[in-house]
């Protein structure tokens, strides 16, 4: 069974049905069956992430990866890892390259999240803590890391809202291709070396970073 079939499966039961018992009839009627409980289930994505370092003006965009969430219909609670491989990107001045930036999300905590039912439509506000390592800077060409090992960050943590609407399924919004946007903070960078510290600081730490999280499956 496919993503989009088993969430939307999943809908059903957290639009209340799962303990829901059946209308009352004429008094001659059959009792009523004992409502059915959905048992906690787990469902995985495709998931593309994509930021933006505010500061620098420059968009990041991660390698695809899986997310795999933990549903839990009856606490209307999902829960899963969601673990974003290193990215690098280019600071410019027009066209001209002056460094490579490779960024890495480290010791993240699990992705937890809370979904809202309103009839078709699943409202899901998430978040996920974890520090910003900067592994490598290097010039164009990539052959002098000017940066120590461990430069990175304090534990900072993102908050992410999307909608999933069933009634479009197999098309964009749908439970098979949706996005949950949000922003984070970045802290002060440490441990990268004496001048580094301040210029990576300075470049790019601050509040308000956007993160975009691309679903497919």
């Amino acid at each position: 069974m496919n993503t989009q079939v088993r969430v939307a499966a999943a809908a059903v039961a957290l639009s209340g049905l799962m303990t829901a018992t059946m209308m009352a009839g004429p008094a001659d009627a059959k009792p009523k069956p004992k409502p059915v409980k959905a048992k906690p289930f787990s469902l995985t994505w495709n998931a593309a992430a994509t930021t933006t370092a505010t500061k620098l003006g420059q968009q990041i965009d991660f390698p695809a990866t899986t997310f795999t969430a933990k549903i839990r219909p009856k606490k209307r609670t999902l829960s899963g890892p969601l673990v974003l491989p290193p990215a690098t990107t280019s600071v410019k001045l027009g066209q001209l390259d002056l460094v490579k930036i490779t960024m890495q999300v480290a010791e993240p905590s699990k992705v937890t999240g809370k979904i809202k039912v309103d009839g078709p439509v699943w409202t899901i506000d998430a978040k996920q803590s974890y520090r910003v390592l900067i592994t490598k800077v290097t010039g164009p060409a990539g052959l002098v890391n000017l940066v120590k090992p461990g430069c990175g960050t304090a534990r900072t943590t993102a908050t992410l809202t999307g909608q999933v609407d069933f009634t479009k399924i197999g098309t964009p919004g749908g439970p098979g291709d949706y996005t949950m946007s949000g922003s984070y903070p970045i802290p002060d960078f440490t441990g990268c070396g004496l001048l580094m510290d301040g210029l990576l600081s300075s470049l790019v730490a601050g509040p308000g970073n956007p993160l975009s999280v691309h679903f497919t499956g």
